[in-house]
Formats: C-alpha cells, structure tokens, sequence
C-alpha cells in the first residue's frame, strides 16, 4: 500500500516531532520503525504546476463567510489516476452532490477541482464519494411525501407558516410547536418532521434551551413511535453532550443516555460518528476511563475512528501528559492516510505542551511561521489558503470545520489514487492562525510567566494575522498578572499592569463612542483603533483595527481552549467560562475580564488597588451584565476585601 504523502513543511514538522519524543531506549525504538519519514525519491520528483500569480477572481466566497480556498494553484499530476480494476464508482451519488446545494458539496468540489484540475479533480470526486462510511453527507433521492400534515389540529398551520419564515426565531417556532396536541409531531407529514428536527438539530445559539428544543422534539418522536435518520440521533448526542460551553459528568452522562436510546429504541446500530462524539465528550468531561471503554467497545464492533476521531486520540493523549502516546497517535493519523492541515498541528502543539514537550511545540510553531514566511515571498510556493482570520473569525472557524470534514473524506485516496492524494496534501498550508497563537500565548501567560515571549507572540501575531484579538490578549495579560505578579524579580509589575488597564478602559471607550453613531449591530464596516499591548508595556502607541465580531468569537475559542490546556489554574474557571458576552463587543466589560482584573491588582498592588480599580469598574459595568454574573464578581470581591475593609 503506498505511503501517504506529507509536503516537505509537513516532512520537517514530522521529523521535528519524531527525533524529540523518540528518546525511548533501543529496544523500544523497533516500534516506531515504520513512521513517516523522508521523502522518496518519487516524491521529490513531483512537479507543481502552478500559476505565477493568482487572480483576485478566483476566491470563491458567498456574503456569508470568507473563502475557504483558494482556485487556482494546480499541483500537477504526470499522469492520470487509475483506478484498481475492483473498485465500482457510484455515479448516482456523484450526480447528486453534484448538484446538491449544501456548503459542504460545494467546498468539496471547489478544493478538488481547484487543486487537481477538472478531469482529475472529477475522477477524484467520484472515489470519494463512492465510499459509504464518507463524512459529506450526500442529499438522498427525492421520496413521495408520506402522510399529509393535519391541518385541522390545532396549531399545525401557524407552525409550518413560521417553519417557511427565514427569520423566525428558535424560542418562537418551539412556542408554536408546543400549541399542538402532544406528541406533536404526529400531526405532521414526514416532509414538516424532518424540516422541523433538521432546524432544531442546529440551534441558534449553543446552550441548554436549544438543547431542551431538540431533545423534546425526539422525545416525541419516540413516544409517536416514528423513526430517526441515524444523522438525527448523533444530532442529540451531540446536543445534550455539548449544552455547555464546558464539558461535565453529567452532560457526557446525558449523551450516553440519547445513545443507548438510540440503539434500544430506535434500533439503530452505533455508527463510527456516534463512537467518536461520546469519545470526544468523554476526553473533555476528564473521564479517561470511560474513554478507555468507548476505544475498547469500538474494538469489538469493528469500528474505526474518523478523522475527527484521531485527532481527539492525539488530544487524549496529551490530557494524560503522554508524549510518546501523543507521537503514537499522530504517526497513526499520517498511517490512515489522512490529511494534515493547521487544526491537526495545533491540536499537536496543544497537546505536547501539555505532556511536557514546550520547547518541541515552540519549534513546530517556528517551522509554521516560517511557512507562512515563504508563502508570502515566494508566489511560485502559493498553496491553498485558508481565509484570514482577521478577516471573519467567526466564519473562518466554521469554515474551518467545514474543511475538515471535507479532508476527512480525503483518506480513501491514499491507496486507489495515491498522486492525487499526495497532491491534496502539497495544497495544505501548514501556516499559523489564531489558534496556534492561543495556545502559545495561554501558556505563557499561565505556565510560564514569560512576558517578553508573550509580547513577541502578539507582534508576531499582528504581523500574521494583521489584527489581534483584543479581549483575549486584555484576559490572558491580567490572569498573567494575577498569576505571575507576586513573583521575585517578575516582570509583571504594578506600573505595568495600570498602564495595561488604562489601555483596556481607553479601548471600552473607543468602542462605546463608536456605538453611539453607528447600529448596535456592528458589522465589518464599523471598525476602531486601539493601543497594541506592545506598545503599553513600552510607552509607545501605535494603533491598528479589528471587528468586533472577529474578537467575541476569538475570546470564545481562546477560553474554550484554555480551559481545555490549562484546566484548573483559576479555581473559579468553570464559571468564568460559562460567562454569556451580552454584546459582540470588541472589548467588553464581562465577567471574565472583571474578575482575572480584580485578581490582577490585588496579586500586584493589594487591598487599596483592588478598592481602586473596583471605583472605576463599578461605575461602568452593572448595567451590561446579567444577576448571576454581578453575583460571581462581588463574591469574588469579597473574598478579596472582606467587607471590614470597605
């Protein structure tokens, strides 16, 4: 079977990886004979044949999110593919992606075509899609309605009127659902439940109400007696596991829960998706044992993890602080032929920062940078890009998990059309992107209390990304004060922390001027400047901009991954992170930032400075936040300034 291929970016970040975590005795080294490795001599060979320059016209984007990818750069092939002489094509599937108008359909044949041509790209497309465990869902054939809706009961009519209005609401159509006799979705025809249970399996907005939306609705399914697509059912494990912004025992227990009904009353046999959802909710809620269970009950049914699986593994191993697992599990990824990209080589960093390999994921962070470098001397080195997040963050994420699932389908050419596959993973970049600097920076502002490498981080950050994230960088500085701030000798002093405050209120106040004059929506247009942290630390100014869309969502992912990298290092930190921002702020007075604030200044100047800064906090933030947070933040005060010493 030939050997998947990894560009030479990726060659030095395997080595890279390989000669560090292999440090093991000889006699262990034998089993790690076959990972990947140098390049062939057939693989250097390869010739690219790629545009000089590419065209502006060539992204392909809709008003909605950035472009994914860009067409143009063809990794040429010496010779077409051909396929084994076994293998059956299904061209009706073919036909119907093909004309599937889904954003997954169309990512998926504009990176194929994009990259490898119209002929190859088809013929690649056709494989693909001719596996049946793929991971791009493929609409199914157009069926007869079955059953009619029931007009006459009361309430169906308003309910499929709301069902075709794009701008009803979540809370407003449940309402509408809930006026029908129960179960409700008995009065509906077979076309009204599946628009109905497709809408609620992706709510609005993540948290418990859309959770109990989704979930009712499969309650009355099942007590209606109707069937479930097996899609539906990893649906609702997937919701009641990840109702939070945090994973707990008990919402891992509430998804192992939808599962076993899934199995016992829908009678639908666990698929390798519904074995890597309870895996991933498993390693996130720290019951490593129970993950331990789902890998060996996988075993038994034969089933394999996907990519999204694998990746999960080399987290996994990481949360256990075992850097020679975590090397296991990504030599295991490259074997299954899988396609490498930045959200694998962040979930490496990630997790051999957190066994213990810092300087190795430092090195592998410079090999990304220097990537980047080279992509933007060298136009003849243009890869498939990925959008800017600067750009959209919170579309770049989504489409970043679009892409993945995409390249997850990618595996099944490694061994029936081995040139195409190679040339697939020659377009991925390997550059860094806001993640890769959320980790780095949340570990030195947590672990190691470097503050020079935070602030070369952010310029470098600002130097890749164009605009930082504000919130986050004003988050991790004052949890990096309040941690580090005590210290003999430290570096993070009390001046500097004021100056680092007074840069966070004068970019509070930006904002609230630019508000006043523009919609409370803030789109791309509206946009403000601010004081880099650089700058603050050493007196200088220099002012660049951001979306405020961009950096909520930022601040999102940066606490998601902190808790995920560095669980445990504020006691309050389940609470901070499930803090809701009221406002897609660009810098906005929450909760988080209050208390990480609050500790900051009494770790750095004592009772009188928390007193101090809290005059000016209490003057600006109750009106934004909700009881419970105002609530979360006196205690913390509290515990700070005991009431004796106001």
């Amino acid at each position: 079977m030939p050997r998947p291929f990894l560009p030479p970016t990726a060659i030095r970040l395997q080595t890279t990886l390989n000669s560090a975590l292999c440090t093991e005795s000889t006699d262990h080294r034998s089993e790690y004979n076959d990972t990947p490795h140098p390049e062939t001599d057939g693989q250097r060979n390869i010739k690219r044949k790629r545009p000089k320059y590419i065209r502006e016209g060539d992204y392909r984007s809709d008003k909605r999110s950035p472009a994914v990818i860009v067409k143009g750069p063809k990794h040429g092939l010496q010779s077409k593919g051909t396929l084994p002489q076994e293998f059956n094509v299904d061209d009706l599937t073919y036909n119907r992606a093909k004309h599937a108008n889904t954003e997954e359909s169309k990512l998926l044949f504009g990176l194929y075509l994009g990259v490898l041509g119209k002929a190859e790209g088809t013929t690649s497309l056709k494989v693909v899609l001719s596996n049946p465990q793929r991971e791009v869902l493929v609409p199914s054939r157009p069926c007869k309605q079955a059953g009619n809706d029931d007009l006459d009961a009361n309430g169906v009519s308003h309910l499929i009127s709301l069902l075709n209005q794009e701008d009803c609401g979540d809370q407003e159509l449940f309402a509408a659902y809930r006026r029908i006799p129960s179960p409700g979705v008995s009065y509906l025809s077979s076309k009204t439940r599946g628009k109905l249970l497709h809408r609620f399996a992706k709510p609005e907005r993540k948290g418990r109400t859309g959770v109990f939306y989704y979930l009712t609705l499969v309650d009355d399914m099942c007590d209606a007696s109707l069937e479930m697509s097996p899609s539906l059912w990893t649906a609702a494990i997937h919701l009641a596991g990840k109702s939070a912004s945090t994973v707990k025992r008990e919402d891992l227990d509430a998804a192992i829960g939808v599962w076993r009904r899934m199995e016992h009353e829908g009678n639908i046999s666990s698929s390798s998706v519904a074995f890597n959802i309870l895996f991933d909710l498993a390693i996130k809620s720290g019951q490593f044992r129970v993950a331990e269970r789902i890998i060996a009950d996988m075993k038994k049914r034969k089933a394999k993890f996907s990519r999204f699986g694998r990746v999960a593994q080399i987290f996994f191993n990481g949360l256990k602080g075992n850097a020679r697992g975590v090397r296991r599990a990504y030599d295991d990824f490259i074997k299954a032929g899988e396609v490498v990209d930045t959200v694998v080589l962040n979930c490496v960093i990630a997790s051999l920062i957190r066994s213990g390999e810092a300087k190795l994921a430092e090195i592998m962070y410079e090999r990304m940078k220097e990537a980047h470098e080279r992509l933007k001397k060298n136009t003849s080195e243009k890869a498939v890009m990925y959008p800017l997040p600067s750009q959209d963050y919170s579309a770049y994420r989504k489409a970043s998990k679009r892409l993945g699932r995409v390249l997850g389908m990618t595996s099944y050419l490694h061994d029936k059309l081995p040139d195409h596959h190679r040339a697939l993973q020659a377009a991925m970049p390997l550059t860094p992107d806001a993640k890769t600097f959320h980790i780095l920076l949340s570990y030195h502002a947590h672990v190691t209390g470097d503050l020079g490498r935070f602030l070369s981080l952010l310029s470098e950050m600002e130097g890749t990304l164009s605009i930082p994230s504000h919130g986050m960088v004003y988050i991790l500085l004052f949890q990096g004060f309040a941690i580090h701030g005590s210290k003999k000798n430290t570096r993070w002093t009390y001046p500097c922390l004021q100056r680092a405050w007074l840069s966070f209120l004068r970019a509070v106040r930006d904002y609230d001027a630019s508000i006043q004059t523009k919609p409370r929506t803030v789109n791309r247009k509206a946009r403000f400047a601010w004081s880099t942290e650089t700058s603050f630390v050493e007196g200088k100014e220099h002012e660049t901009e951001a979306t405020a869309e961009e950096v909520e969502e930022a601040e999102e992912e940066f606490k998601e991954e902190a808790n995920r990298i560095f669980h445990g290092t504020f006691n309050d930190a389940r609470e901070e992170l499930e803090d809701e921002w009221k406002y897609e702020n660009s810098v906005y007075l929450g909760r988080t930032v209050i208390i990480a604030c609050l500790r900051a200044f009494f770790t750095c100047g004592g009772r009188s400075a928390v007193l101090g800064v809290w005059e000016q906090i209490d003057q600006l933030w109750q009106g934004n936040l909700k009881q419970r947070d105002i609530d979360a933040v006196r205690a913390v005060l509290r515990e700070l300034v005991p009431p004796r010493c106001h």
